[in-house]
C-alpha cells in the first residue's frame, strides 16, 4: 500500500521541527520544504525527503502541493531577537502561506493545516 504523501512547510523552525519529529512515528511519506540544503539534511532522520524552496518566490511554489494528500504549514517569520531574517511578518506569514494555499487549491489538495504558535 502506498504511503500518503505529506508536505511540511516551515519544517526547520521551532514548531515545524517538532511536527517533523512527531510525523516520523507515522506512516506518512513526509517531504519538508526548507530554505537551505543544510536545514534539509538536519531533518533527514525524521523525514523521507526535502525540497529546497523559497515560498516567497511564486515559481518555486507553483505545483509544490501536486500529488500531496496533506499539507501542514508551520511557516512563519522567526520571533527570536537574534534572527537575521530580513523578511517581514507580512511577507512570510501572510504572503508565503497565501501562495501555498493558492497552490493547494489549484492542485485540489483537500487537507491543509495551518499551524501558528
Amino acid at each position: 500500500m502506498d504511503r500518503s504523501k505529506l508536505l511540511l512547510l516551515g519544517a526547520s523552525g521551532h514548531l515545524g521541527s517538532r511536527i517533523a519529529k512527531a510525523l516520523a512515528a507515522t506512516d506518512y511519506h513526509t517531504t519538508a520544504v526548507v530554505r537551505t540544503k543544510e536545514k534539509g539534511e538536519a531533518l533527514k532522520p525524521f523525514i523521507a525527503e526535502y525540497i529546497v524552496a523559497d515560498v516567497l518566490n511564486p515559481h518555486q511554489v507553483s505545483g509544490i502541493t501536486q500529488h500531496v494528500s496533506v499539507v501542514i504549514s508551520a511557516l512563519g517569520k522567526s520571533v527570536l531577537p537574534n534572527s537575521k531574517d530580513k523578511q517581514s511578518f507580512y511577507e512570510v506569514d501572510y504572503k508565503g502561506n497565501s501562495a501555498v494555499l493558492r497552490d493547494a487549491i489549484k492542485t485540489a489538495c483537500k487537507n491543509l493545516f495551518m499551524c501558528q504558535p
